[in-house]
């Protein structure tokens, strides 16, 4: 059964995946590289959905691991410290593709439990 603090980062996990669809939803590369407001808006909220599987416990990072949490958390760090500045198009997938699962398997964690 998930604790309080695990529901919660869950939560702010989907939430913040919602945002990112919101935005990046019917838009293409180009018009996200072209779009800085859209651009920061992907990257907060990676950066938020990286702060809470970080703060999820191991027990649930290891009980679910369909998900690799670790490049999650990565991800978040990469945007923060830009190491080698930040690819658009690794970006761009990311938030188009690799959120929405992440969002339905968060939501399933959530159903399972």
């Amino acid at each position: 059964m998930l604790n309080a603090k695990d529901r919660g980062y869950l939560l702010q996990i989907i939430q913040h995946s919602e945002r990112i669809k919101e935005k990046v939803g019917g838009i293409t590369l180009k018009q996200f590289e072209e779009n800085i407001d859209v651009v920061e808006i992907v990257s907060f909220n990676l950066i938020q959905i990286g702060e809470a599987a970080n703060n999820l416990s191991d027990e649930v990072k290891n009980r679910y691991d369909k998900i690799p949490w670790k490049k999650v958390i990565g991800l978040r760090n990469h945007i923060v410290h830009a190491y080698d500045g930040i690819d658009y198009t690794s970006l761009f997938n990311t938030a188009t593709i690799n959120v929405d699962e992440l969002n339905e398997y968060c939501r399933v964690i959530i159903s399972d439990e």
